[in-house]
């Protein structure tokens, strides 16, 4: 919040509160003010750009389409004045602060461990949050300033935009699975036909993953798989496959964990897709110790 009042203009934090928290009387009280000051603020800004911000109604406010654009760009402000106040603290007493990053399932239990070990001995007064889920969910958070760093696989549409910096690490091969005791894993070779039709399990809001499916079979000439079972956890994942008649689809990372909890590897006709991943972050944090730390041993590892 110290940094946000050095950086940002009164209008833009009041803007932020009410976008946030949907409603003016309760911005007000987040950020200390009456809220006839909040409505003046907010009505300034609007009069400043020329166009409501906000639907008003007695439940609340609703964001504008430039509502919504606006809030992106304030987002960006708000962290680059977060990220300024870090950098001006590494350079007064070494870092300290909270290095948020957000990553797939897959690399947040295999690869990045060891580097937040590194970061961590690099940097002692550093707090670390490290966020797994699908990328289709981080995004949103990365977005929003909710995270500084996101690790995923696949294009991300919303992180297309010049704030935004990214860099390529690999592609990586998907894999289909199953218990041994499913009827697929006892074929010598298993056709794109034979997966297509059985029964799947896989994660949970998991978008990129479903689009990709998709349009792999459909130049295939075949129809998209049904998902039968959706989770967020690996571990519930690959039991439930054991347990049942269902085959799932995982990134390479994911295949040696899934080999040791018991799971075999479908002997296909061809190989599947593959998706790039990369790391995203803002170019405004691009010169914080931890992040240049995190990007170069990342590159280290994969």
């Amino acid at each position: 919040m110290k940094a946000e009042k050095s950086f940002l203009n009164r209008r833009t934090s009041q803007f932020l509160a009410i976008y946030e928290t949907g409603n003016i009387r309760d911005a007000a009280v987040t950020i200390g003010l009456t809220q006839p000051a909040v409505s003046m603020g907010l009505q300034q800004l609007e009069d400043e750009l020329g166009t409501p911000l906000f639907n008003r109604s007695v439940k609340g406010v609703v964001p504008t389409s430039a509502g919504k654009i606006y809030y992106r760009y304030a987002c960006n402000l708000r962290q680059s004045a977060i990220y300024a106040a870090q950098e001006i603290e590494e350079q007064v007493r070494g870092h300290s602060g909270t290095l948020r990053i957000g990553a797939g399932l897959a690399w947040a239990s295999t690869f990045i461990p060891p580097v937040l070990v590194h970061i961590k001995k690099k940097f002692p007064n550093l707090t670390i949050d490290l966020v797994a889920g699908v990328a289709d969910q981080l995004a949103e958070k990365f977005e929003t300033g909710k995270l500084d760093l996101l690790l995923a696989a696949g294009p991300i549409e919303p992180l297309a935009s010049p704030e935004f910096l990214s860099y390529f690490l690999t592609n990586i091969p998907m894999v289909a699975m199953a218990d041994p005791s499913h009827s697929l894993a006892s074929h010598k070779t298993v056709s794109l036909k034979q997966l297509q039709a059985a029964e799947w399990a896989g994660f949970y809001e998991d978008d990129t993953f479903v689009y990709h499916a998709t349009q792999f079979f459909a130049l295939h000439g075949l129809n998209p798989p049904t998902i039968s079972m959706r989770t967020n956890a690996i571990a519930a994942l690959t039991e439930f496959v054991k347990s049942t008649e269902t085959i799932t689809l995982v990134s390479s990372p994911i295949v040696p964990r899934s080999l040791e909890a018991g799971l075999v590897i479908l002997p296909l006709t061809e190989p599947l897709w593959e998706i790039p991943v990369k790391i995203h972050l803002r170019h405004v944090a691009a010169q914080l110790g931890p992040i240049k730390m995190f990007i170069d041993k990342i590159h280290e590892v994969i």
